[in-house]
């Protein structure tokens, strides 16, 4: 790849457009296995920078300074101080929710490094993703007056929070008597967990932004043990443990195997192609994950994940405890190196903090031990509440989103993709209310409207090199039949960012909920626009349910697959669709049971379900 422009593509864009699908996909995938997305050198730089100088840089010169605490350049002597470990994860809060946090930038389809969740949330009118219908006085899917002095409010108690004195208390001088700067005011930290609260009903974008499942729980432990700091760092060791073990555990099965090939091809420091096709099985026939990428993934991965936050949390030797903490701390850093598409980096940087500033400065040994907690009903009510989420989440995902049920990169999460008619994509750009245009019209200005679809084409064969792609492009092909090859798909989390103004990987931000906001907008005529819905998969079976949604029509069609078959085929489906089982369709009778959830639903005789009258996942 160049530095300041992408390499140019080894074929001509214009010719590439008239192959058939099948064949760019599997030469775009190709592609992807040796260079990854091939950005130029400077996003790279970029994004490093932007953790460095904003993240870091400015967040420590801010605590350092308003806390009275030193320069920057002096963290060394202060960067221990229980109140820098408050005002980290407030400042962090404060990136994530104004959009200049892990979702920014052109690796999450955002090609200027500018806040776009802030210029999409300050302005009335643009969507607003409803969590629940039966929620009173949360109607719609415009954002109000109300949701704008909301989230803005919201901004204003972070930033109070950065620039408030601590307070001290006769516990923390007791247990650190070395912590000056004292405490943040307890009714503070309550403001932005209230307000999420309530912006949270109204508008989920905002609350995930914030990284809530996370987040929240930290905000709340330094306002509830405010008084008792043992118990605050203990209650906190928990917390993030769960989150290690959550995500760990999320990575064991038929899903992460396929994300590090992926991840590894897209990393900027790793230029051997013949590295990095030793993670596919068989390159280039054989696509699926090799020994090593399953070494990788499940070794690498699943067990530092899970064995060594579990080691660092219940271990009373310190030598145990250091080993541990290289381990996980190490994965956090190779994670970081990778610089992968759609990765939090900030939330790395963040917990490499963490692990440090709670297992390292504040040890088991040093009487900050699980059993040093001041009673175990506290260590058992903290669990339970933090592991509700997770437990939930996986047993029914497409009720909880992914974030909360701590599944972050693990490959198992809800996804999607949209079809569009030739044309038909430039009518989203020009009616729908948003404050960044597709990346379509980005990239065609950039380097010119051949080249932007294959670019865009590229992200969809990254998706096809996950379990999810095979089965999107399966129903891609059900449902377009002969009009397959002219369609233009779009990869739904991309796609979705400059019309939501955030994205994580959660499709339930971008489903029909999203597709109602499109269609009163845009008007769609029928079979314009597609949208194939994937939930993930459940802990409890082998099974994937999706929808297909036809922005004029509604709901056309449910199903489910096994990601078992759609993890053993290859990206480009060079057999064909993999097996669907439709249990509903619009155009058909029902072919296995009325309602994948068997809680009831549409029947074929009722037709085609309206989009707003469908329940939201």
């Amino acid at each position: 790849m160049g530095f300041l422009a992408p390499d140019p593509l080894p074929f001509d864009p214009a010719e590439f457009r008239t192959r058939p699908r099948q064949a760019r996909l599997r030469k775009l995938i190709d592609m992807w296995a040796n260079d990854g997305i091939s950005v130029p050198g400077v996003v790279i730089v970029l994004y490093v920078l932007k953790i460095l100088l904003l993240h870091v840089g400015l967040g420590l010169t801010i605590i350092g300074l308003v806390s009275g605490l030193g320069a920057p350049w002096t963290v060394g002597d202060w960067w221990n101080e229980p109140i820098v470990w408050q005002k980290v994860i407030v400042w962090t809060v404060l990136l994530e929710v104004v959009g200049m946090g892990g979702a920014s930038g052109p690796l999450w389809g955002q090609y200027r490094f500018r806040p776009e969740a802030l210029l999409a949330w300050t302005r009335t009118g643009t969507f607003r993703c409803r969590p629940w219908r039966n929620v009173p006085f949360t109607a719609g899917d415009r954002r109000t007056p109300f949701d704008v002095a909301a989230y803005v409010a919201l901004l204003a108690s972070l930033v109070a929070l950065m620039v408030v004195d601590g307070s001290p208390t006769d516990d923390l001088a007791a247990v650190l008597p070395g912590a000056e700067a004292g405490l943040l005011p307890p009714w503070l930290l309550l403001v932005p967990v209230a307000l999420l609260a309530v912006i949270g009903l109204r508008d989920k974008l905002i609350f995930l932004a914030a990284r809530s499942e996370q987040y929240v729980p930290a905000l709340l432990i330094f306002a509830i043990f405010h008084g008792d700091v043992v118990d605050m760092i203990i209650a906190a060791k928990i917390l993030i443990v769960v989150v290690w073990v959550g995500a760990g555990l999320s990575k064991v099965g038929v899903h992460f195997g396929h994300v590090i090939p992926v991840m590894v091809s897209n990393t900027p420091w790793v230029r051997s192609r013949r590295i990095k096709r030793s993670y596919y099985r068989d390159y280039p026939d054989d696509m699926r994950p090799s020994r090593v990428a399953g070494l990788l993934a499940h070794v690498g991965g699943s067990a530092v994940e899970i064995g060594t936050p579990l080691l660092l949390l219940f271990t009373m030797n310190e030598t145990v405890a250091i080993i541990s903490l290289v381990g996980i701390v190490g994965m956090h850093v190779f994670i970081l190196s990778t610089v992968p598409m759609a990765v939090p980096l900030e939330w790395n940087v963040v917990f490499i903090f963490l692990a440090f500033f709670l297992f390292a400065e504040h040890g088991s040994w040093e009487g900050f031990a699980l059993y040093d907690i001041s009673s175990p009903w506290i260590a058992i009510g903290i669990g339970a509440v933090l592991l509700a989420g997770p437990i939930i989440g996986n047993i029914r995902p497409d009720r909880v989103s992914f974030l909360v049920s701590m599944r972050q990169y693990s490959g198992n999460w809800a996804t999607g993709m949209f079809a569009f008619a030739p044309g038909a994509e430039l009518k989203l750009d020009r009616e729908f209310d948003k404050v960044a245009p597709t990346q379509l019209v980005q990239l065609a200005k950039e380097y010119g409207e051949d080249t932007a679809y294959v670019m865009l084409d590229q992200l969809i064969a990254m998706r096809a090199m996950h379990s999810q792609g095979r089965a999107q492009l399966s129903l891609m092909q059900r449902h377009l039949g002969e009009d397959y090859e002219s369609y233009d798909l779009r990869e739904g989390e991309m796609l979705a960012n400059p019309l939501t103004g955030w994205t994580f990987g959660d499709a339930h931000l971008y489903d029909e909920r999203l597709m109602t906001a499109i269609q009163e907008q845009c008007d769609f005529a029928p079979g314009e626009l597609l949208q194939v819905c994937i939930e993930s998969q459940p802990v409890t079976r082998f099974r994937q349910d999706y929808r297909v949604v036809d922005a004029a029509r509604g709901v056309i069609e449910r199903g489910w697959y096994d990601p078992r078959e759609a993890s053993e085929t290859q990206p480009w489906l060079p057999d064909g669709p993999i097996t669907l089982h439709v249990e509903w369709s619009a155009d058909g009778v029902p072919q296995a049971r009325p309602w994948s959830s068997g809680e009831g639903g549409p029947k074929a005789e009722d037709g085609a379900t309206p989009v707003s009258d469908v329940q939201p996942a």
